[in-house]
């Protein structure tokens, strides 16, 4: 590579960096304004691209009149800078103007053309230059350098090559580091490094007008023809007219290499998840390896006699790769688990993970798509002139392709199709192209023919063949895509993942144009799941519910008056439902921004059937930020419950700019809450949500679900509520008859225990978050540190120490207003409403010993207390509770196991004075647990497992014996644990015995060949210890 050359590559690098952060730069600040939804997404990229194909295709032949090409493109990179400069001023101008419009559009329509055309006006003078330099690029390529083909093939390589840097650049570290603005300013100080560069440079390189020789070809002008310019022999070339339809193969080629981007973007979230890091690595792959397919071919295209057919063959290649992997991608997420749960858990080997994947699915395609544009430009370069202006042609052709793959991809075809059905399609298409461009007429000969005419044929048919085979493909499994591999399924195998989805139940799926929505029944206790992008968003889960029902109470509890009530996320509806139920409530809207979990959570009945004949209910397709900004409501109650902020686009709805523009809608006395989850989540992060809450709302509270679903309460008056706000809360809900059955039936029966669910005033919450650095719309931190927290193990560790004071507060307070048995009632009811599986036990452990030191614990007091202290491994303590417990209900097998249980522990680990008396109150409290329910097979179990650490192989014996007997479900498989207990004391006549037993009884031939190998593998072993060593 001459000094020559690597200048141009160099400024052609850059500017290939700088156009894709200029695209994910600017389609961040029009999601922030137009909203995060897939039809913005798409008329904004339909904008970009738009520009890109007219830039390419009239700067084309303005490339072909131009005195100085490389002058001229440095004028258009320097032109590009100055508007990027400028782009914060006109996106604040086109967010007034977007806001003063919107009142006139009232149709969905109108507003997606407003969406296109406007974003179009603002961006494309930029992205019109943008697509100029690849034909004046091309222009100067053909102006000073021979083997024009592989040059060609060389400038996209590496405009291709900046590209993906540029993406990945930008996703893993410029916006994190340096924020939207500034990371703007620097790519405005390398493209304009870019111009410059250009021209000081300039006048090393050649005139328009003359072009070098290229293969023993004289120079010539512009008047030559076609004939002359090519270096190829006159019968390599396709038959006169033939090489037209390369235009329209490379738009075709540019239709499914989108349609199959975007057809695998929306299939790869699936397994690794939607965060802006995932986003960002499946673009970046899918561009790396078209810049390498470009550079490969670059390497050997000015020898290739015949490129259209090269062209063809790429094609063919793309199809047959995705066709032979295609029945795989089912077992992905399988795979994704396994190898998870081989490596371990960290955010590098996450990311490596979503490497792997995405070279697995992309890079073979990727790669040949890179291969095709370098010789289609050459085929062009053959056969045309005016080269600049025909490759700015193909380029725009291309572009063209590209927008209507992206664009009906996410519109049409995805959406009513499927992904499986979208890949299937871009396979045919490029089977098709390759049919028809390899069977138009050519004067080939054999002697520079890549493939014979035959082997060209038999490929036809093959491809005619594999067309066909498309129709018969089997369905995918849903529900093991929907698994989310990517989410809490450590320590999950093939088996139990089997398992689970036999036990699900589908009752809603679609492949939307935003995600995919996915709603589940597990059939063994009736639960219901709301998955979206694999991962659950909602369910009918105790906890759930009462998560999704109190993002209503509480603020609806809050504030004076409340007859104007915004839900931001409709979930599975249960937030809406518990809206409904304040009757004081005039209007209700809900906005939701995924269109088709609207139709999900109409299987949440009970929810549903609160909200569907509503009539004060509205519900808008929307995204949150996009309806706030153009509101003309002001509205009492704004909850926000958006889904976890490491997914990409959510971190928006966590910033200083979204609590102010919600704010700002409120009215004077209105009151906010946002559900900020505490789960997976680190301290810094979770703080940092919480700290640019406060800081817009500087009274808020913080509340929770008595787990690690928390919400942050928020006034605009900013009035601080006292320690008997919960109370005045309870007592306003109580007075409302729907909201107090509710309650009752949470098990939040009086005002202490929904004290209980505050976790910090205002002062301790503005103790606990500190100062410091906030989430904004330039510095959206937490989209960027969320995902890498949760595949840490650092998380949130709540101030419960706080918690405990504010809990002796309110138990304090109600002392004074109360007489002592209704105290101890309140305890009580808090206690076993925290439950025992409250995320501090010690808290629990406190609470039941205030209640036993009062004489006023039941049963339910003391086995509260015995698994709290189980949990701190306290089980001396636990055990001495259970005891307490058994003594007011002998006859509980429940508390009998756990005493059994904790007893066995003991003795086992040695850990306590005792053992063999342990040992005696473990099989004792078994054998009463196994006599009150004699199918329990964890009685049995343990009854064997007492009998094994006593090394007892008469009493293992006969209760293996009487287990097989008496519990028909389990019965084989608890006289097997018995059997490889003795066998671990090389007690193999005993084992024998006890499957000789089992043999003379059983009655299916299974479990009497299971038997019998038992029996064969005991007798092999006792002749093996008999004989001599």
């Amino acid at each position: 590579m001459t000094f020559k050359n690597f200048i141009l590559y160099s400024i052609f690098f850059i500017s290939g960096f700088c156009g894709l952060c200029y695209e994910i730069l600017w389609c961040r600040e029009f999601n922030l304004i137009l909203g995060h939804t897939t039809y913005t997404t798409a008329m904004v990229l339909t904008a970009f691209m738009s520009g890109l194909a007219a830039g390419s295709y009239f700067f084309g032949r303005a490339a072909d009149r131009a005195k100085s090409s490389l002058a001229l493109y440095a004028y258009i990179e320097l032109a590009i800078a100055f508007y990027a400069v400028f782009f914060y001023r006109l996106i604040e101008v086109y967010k007034n103007f977007y806001i003063f419009v919107h009142p006139y559009i009232s149709h969905p329509a109108s507003d997606l053309a407003f969406k296109l055309f406007s974003s179009f006006a603002l961006i494309i003078i930029p992205t019109t230059l943008m697509g100029a330099t690849f034909p004046v690029m091309a222009k100067i390529i053909i102006e000073n350098m021979e083997a024009r083909g592989r040059q060609i093939g060389l400038i996209y390589f590496f405009n291709s090559a900046g590209g993906a840097l540029g993406c990945f650049i930008c996703g893993f570290y410029l916006l994190y580091n340096f924020g939207s603005e500034f990371g703007l300013n620097i790519i405005c100080a390398l493209n304009i490094l870019c111009g410059v560069l250009a021209l000081a440079v300039k006048n090393y390189y050649s005139p328009a007008g003359e072009i070098p020789a290229a293969g023993g070809v004289s120079p010539l002008t512009a008047e030559d023809g076609p004939a002359k310019v090519s270096a190829a022999p006159a019968d390599a070339l396709p038959i006169p007219g033939s090489f037209n339809y390369i235009f329209i193969f490379t738009l075709l080629s540019g239709f499914i290499s989108m349609l199959l981007e975007v057809s695998w973007t929306r299939f790869l979230i699936l397994i690794i998840g939607s965060s802006t890091y995932s986003f960002s690595m499946m673009l970046s792959v899918f561009i790396f390896f078209l810049a390498a397919g470009s550079l490969a071919v670059s390497y050997f295209v000015d020898r290739l006699g015949d490129p259209m057919l090269a062209f063809a063959l790429c094609e063919f290649f793309i199809g047959l790769y995705i066709l032979a992997t295609l029945p795989f991608y089912e077992k992905l997420p399988l795979l994704f688990i396994n190898l998870n749960n081989s490596i371990g858990v960290s955010y590098y080997i996450y990311m490596s993970l979503n490497l792997i994947f995405c070279l697995i699915v992309m890079a073979v395609p990727a790669l040949l798509f890179g291969a095709s544009f370098p010789l289609a430009a050459k085929s062009v370069e053959m056969n045309y002139s005016n080269n600049a202006s025909e490759i700015g042609k193909l380029y725009s052709y291309n572009t063209i392709g590209c927008i209507l793959g992206s664009f009906l991809a996410g519109i049409v075809i995805l959406p009513s199709a499927g992904f499986k059905n979208s890949i299937e399609l871009a396979i045919a298409i490029a089977f098709l192209i390759f049919i028809w461009a390899s069977s138009l007429p050519r004067r080939i000969k054999s002697s520079i023919a890549m493939i014979s005419a035959r082997g060209v044929n038999i490929m036809r048919a093959v491809a005619v063949i594999l067309i066909a085979a498309l129709f018969f493909l089997p369905a995918w499994d849903h529900k093991v895509l929907n698994i989310g591999s990517f989410y809490r399924t450590r320590g999950l195998n093939e088996a139990a993942i089997t398992q689970l989805a036999n036990y699900n139940k589908v009752l809603y799926y679609k492949e939307s144009i935003s995600a995919t929505v996915y709603v589940i029944e597990d059939t063994r206790n009736g639960l219901k799941y709301l998955k979206i992008n694999g991962k659950t968003d909602g369910s009918t889960m105790r906890y759930d519910m009462l998560t999704q029902s109190f993002l209503a109470l509480l603020p609806l509890a809050k504030v004076k008056s409340a007859k104007n009530i915004l839900i931001i996320g409709l979930g599975t509806g249960a937030t809406l439902a518990a809206a409904c139920k304040f009757k004081e409530a005039e209007k209700i809207t809900c906005v939701e921004i995924i269109p088709e979990v609207i139709q999900a959570a109409k299987h949440f009945d009970e929810s549903y059937d609160a909200y569907k004949n509503d009539p004060r209910v509205s519900i808008v397709v929307n995204d949150a930020r996009s309806f706030l900004l153009t509101a003309r409501d002001r509205f009492d109650v704004i909850i926000s419950e958006p889904s976890n902020p490491w997914i990409s686009g959510i971190s928006s709805l966590f910033t200083t700019d979204f609590f102010s523009l919600c704010r700002s809608r409120l009215s004077k006395e209105g009151v906010m809450l946002a559900w900020i989850q505490a789960y997976e989540s680190s301290p810094p992060v979770f703080k940092l949500a919480l700290r640019t809450f406060r800081s817009v709302f500087n009274d808020a509270s913080l509340w929770f679900n008595a787990n690690y679903d928390v919400f942050a309460l928020g006034s605009a008056d900013g009035a601080c509520g006292s320690i008997d706000e919960p109370f005045a809360y309870y007592q306003k809900l109580q007075s409302l008859p729907a909201l107090k059955a509710f309650l009752d039936a949470s098990g939040i029966k009086d005002p202490l225990t929904f004290s209980s669910l505050r976790l910090m005033t205002s002062p301790q919450l503005k103790k606990y978050v500190g100062d410091g650095i906030l989430n904004s719309d330039n510095f959206q931190m937490i989209e960027y540190e969320a995902p890498v927290n949760l595949y840490s193990e650092e998380r949130v560790a709540l101030d419960y120490r706080t918690y405990a004071d504010n809990l002796g507060d309110a138990i304090e307070y109600c002392r004074r207003s109360t007489d002592e048995t209704r105290l101890n009632e309140m305890m009580r009811n808090a206690a076993l409403f925290l439950g025992h599986d409250f995320v501090e036990p010690r808290t629990i452990i406190s609470l039941a010993g205030l209640i036993i030191s009062n004489n006023a614990a039941d049963e339910k007091i003391y086995h509260l207390k015995a698994v709290s202290c189980a949990r701190i491994k306290s089980f001396d303590s636990a055990i001495e509770a259970i005891t307490k417990a058994i003594d007011k209900k002998p006859a509980d097998e429940t508390y009998l196991k756990l005493r059994a249980g904790w007893s066995l522990l003991l003795a086992a680990n040695g850990v306590s004075k005792g053992v063999s008396a342990l040992l005696e109150s473990a099989r004792a409290d078994y054998e009463k647990a196994a006599a009150l329910n004699p199918v329990d097979a964890e009685a049995w179990r343990g009854l064997i497992t007492a009998a094994r650490i006593s090394r007892d192989g008469n009493y293992l014996v006969q209760t293996a014996k009487k287990a097989f007997e008496i519990n028909k479900t389990d019965g084989l498989t608890l006289l097997d644990l018995a059997a490889e207990k003795l066998l671990e004391f090389n007690e193999y006549s005993a084992a024998a015995e006890l499957y000789d037993f089992a043999f003379a009884r059983s009655t299916t031939p299974h479990e009497k060949a299971f038997i019998k190998a038992r029996i064969e593998e005991c007798a092999y072993l006792k002749t093996g210890e008999n004989e001599p060593r």
